[in-house]
């Protein structure tokens, strides 16, 4: 089941009365109406040449919102982002005053006869659950203002070389015995006690950190890590009104949830291991329980720095762990 990640209006849901609550629109009621209207938005991206890149998935109907959720011809990443950005540029060109994005976003209200407030469109890559989607559009209006999110699948770079002379001990193998000891099973071993060791600790209330079974294809290995609280966002705190919940009532954690994914290369040159690694960081609301698939954010559109520190100083680290 698809799930629209924008829901607003957290602290005011606490304060707002049970009278109150009972007042607003059930968007459920006019279900049947706003799934009618797939075929007239998908007219209308034919009519405007955009449904020859873009159809519509699907609709999906809460009580306080409707998303809709819009689909590429092809799951390919690379194409999809390509295909995209020509999008934005022929769509630029009939000098509408409008974005692609507002473009998509206001037909939407009109043939749905929506408030902006409670409505959303979502573009993916991909919708196959189990893969991870590269390229991610939300579109949506808070508090009056437009917004656009976004992310990609960036992440950073690794490279980490180890030769007999860089261990620690004090009489230097051959390089027979090094590269005897430095085989892949041992090297990717190593690295998963160190990532258990590492992130499966509970550094954050009601957290609970696992790192998932390495896959392992060839030379090369990806396992990810989910459920991360204050591991490279050092610096995040709790919104306020977690903390006064904190205070009068219960425990409270709200910070942002962290995803880490990692995908190992084993190599070997010139009688020495060389290790490329590429780290990818996502964050997620830290309100709810489970963060579900399309909920977590690239880290690279805010926090690119924080990513790229904590990578330098991983790969000090990973090398340390081999020696």
């Amino acid at each position: 089941m698809l799930k629209p990640i924008f829901l607003f209006g957290i602290l005011t849901s606490f304060l707002l009365s049970t009278p109150l609550l009972s007042q607003r629109e059930d968007l459920t009621h006019d279900r049947d109406f706003f799934l009618k209207q797939e075929t007239l938005y998908q007219q209308w991206l034919d009519h405007n040449g955009l449904g020859k890149t873009l159809h519509v998935k699907a609709v999906e109907v809460e009580s306080q919102q409707v998303a809709l959720y819009l689909a590429f011809s092809t799951e390919n990443s690379d194409t999809v982002i390509a295909a995209w950005a020509q999008l934005e540029k022929d769509y630029g060109a009939l000098n509408t005053g409008l974005s692609l994005e507002q473009a998509l976003f206001y037909k939407m209200l009109h043939l749905m006869e929506l408030r902006q407030s409670v409505a959303n469109v979502q573009l993916y890559d991909t919708y196959d659950t189990r893969k991870e989607p590269c390229f991610y559009r939300g579109i949506f209006v808070k508090e009056g203002t437009f917004h656009v999110d976004s992310s990609g699948c960036k992440s950073k770079l690794l490279d980490i070389y180890l030769s007999p002379s860089d261990l620690k001990t004090a009489k230097k193998p051959s390089n027979a015995a090094f590269q005897k000891q430095y085989t892949q099973p041992y090297v990717f071993d190593k690295i998963q006690q160190y990532a258990k060791q590492r992130y499966e600790r509970n550094t954050c209330t009601g957290r609970n950190p696992t790192v998932s079974e390495a896959q392992i294809d060839g030379n090369i290995m990806r396992f990810e890590v989910t459920d991360l609280c204050k591991e490279v966002l050092k610096d995040e705190t709790n919104p306020y009104p977690c903390e006064i919940m904190k205070k009068y009532f219960k425990p409270c954690n709200w910070i942002k949830r962290e995803k880490l994914t990692f995908t190992f290369i084993y190599q070997t040159k010139d009688n020495a291991l060389h290790l490329k690694c590429e780290v990818e960081g996502k964050i997620g609301s830290g309100y709810y329980d489970q963060v579900g698939r399309g909920g977590y954010l690239d880290m690279e559109v805010d926090f690119d720095g924080y990513l790229t520190d904590y990578a330098n100083k991983l790969q000090y680290e990973l090398k340390d762990i081999l020696r």
